[in-house]
């Protein structure tokens, strides 16, 4: 599936963001109609100096629930220099980054599962309510790909990161795919996370997916 840079030209970011991206979801799988709310809310994360990024071990072993069971998984440290976003994510996954005077763009995508979180950090963004037109907007991500809304939430108990402020749940015009964006802001930058998946991504892409944001903390 590829995302079409078009509704993005308002940030005017590199070219990354017009190559064929596989996508996934970081939830409950559901019906084509919407997106389930999945786990609570994470515990909140301080922000990192340069040194403490230095001082982050490489890997970090974690716990997930698959399907209802726990299962350890170890996670690769991502923090590539220029980019002010720090996580972990499964090893498997390929990773891509760009970042320009309008901001950065950053991709965790399964390609055997069609499956990937990314997140887009514009520069100056300092409340999530700025990046909503990257998302909604004329211009935005849901209108370049034809995709359309189908749920809008900002009560707590939707939103599964300390982070989050609002999500926002959509699906294709064209195909069964959903997908959510999650709106948020961490020490004073914002930035959205967005998951697009095909619904047969399964259970097993979920909880990785989602410890890869429970872990985003700024720099």
């Amino acid at each position: 599936m590829t995302i079409r840079c078009s509704s993005w030209r308002v940030v005017r970011f590199a070219a990354c963001l017009t190559a064929c991206l596989a996508i996934g979801l970081m939830g409950e799988t559901t019906s084509p109609g919407g997106v389930k709310v999945g786990a609570g809310p994470a515990a909140a994360q301080a922000p990192l100096s340069a040194l403490d990024v230095e001082a982050l071990p490489d890997t970090k072993t974690m716990t997930v629930v698959v399907e209802g069971e726990p299962q350890e998984v170890t996670m690769q440290l991502y923090a590539q220099p220029g980019v002010p976003l720090v996580t972990y994510y499964p090893p498997a996954m390929t990773t891509s980054e760009a970042c320009d005077q309008d901001g950065c763009f950053v991709s965790f995508t399964y390609d055997d599962l069609g499956a990937a979180v990314f997140i887009l950090i514009p520069s100056g963004a300092e409340v999530a309510s700025q990046t909503e037109p990257y998302i909604t907007g004329e211009e935005g991500l849901l209108a370049g790909n034809g995709w359309s809304v189908t749920g809008e939430h900002t009560h707590e108990n939707a939103l599964r990161f300390p982070w989050a402020k609002k999500l926002i749940t959509f699906q294709s015009n064209e195909t069964s795919t959903i997908g959510a964006a999650i709106l948020g802001e961490l020490e004073g930058q914002a930035f959205a996370a967005v998951e697009v998946f095909p619904p047969d991504a399964g259970d097993g892409f979920a909880p990785q997916a989602h410890a890869i944001l429970s872990e985003v903390r700024m720099r």
